[in-house]
């Protein structure tokens, strides 16, 4: 599976059979993408490389620890490595190939927009869950060699 950024300069690729995607539903991760919701995936480390401008990737960092990557030429969100495990985060519209990916979850209900009114996932989330549950909820296995 591929992704790229709006003007396609910062490009990756992902070694998994199939993503499981959140949303969250945080005023942080709102204001990040514009949207109701911030869609996304993890992504085991030993499944994601990058494959074009790496280079052009700019970060901005909150001082609670929030942190946004961006493609400097388009502005576009890039996946970022995580802090606490091996892994990347993964905007879920950056990536070509739809069908392989599905909703398991979505996070901070109650900080919602008043508008939001979209269905929610089977696992639904008034705040954030234990961090070990959210990594659970998001594991998808490396593709076994057969």
């Amino acid at each position: 599976m591929h992704g790229q950024c709006l003007c396609g300069q910062v490009s990756f690729a992902i070694d998994a059979p199939l993503l499981k995607l959140y949303r969250c539903h945080c005023s942080l991760c709102r204001r990040h993408t514009g949207t109701a919701a911030n869609c996304a995936a993890i992504v085991d480390a030993a499944c994601f490389r990058w494959l074009t401008g790496d280079g052009l990737i700019a970060s901005w960092k909150k001082a609670t620890g929030y942190r946004a990557d961006f493609c400097r030429s388009c502005g576009s969100p890039v996946p970022n490595r995580l802090t606490l495990r091996d892994a990347y985060w993964v905007p879920a519209g950056l990536l070509d190939d739809s069908a392989t990916m599905s909703v398991v979850a979505d996070f901070h209900l109650d900080s919602r927009a008043a508008w939001d009114n979209a269905a929610t996932a089977a696992a639904s989330f008034a705040n954030f869950p234990a961090i070990d549950e959210f990594f659970a909820l998001m594991h998808t296995p490396a593709p076994t060699a057969e």
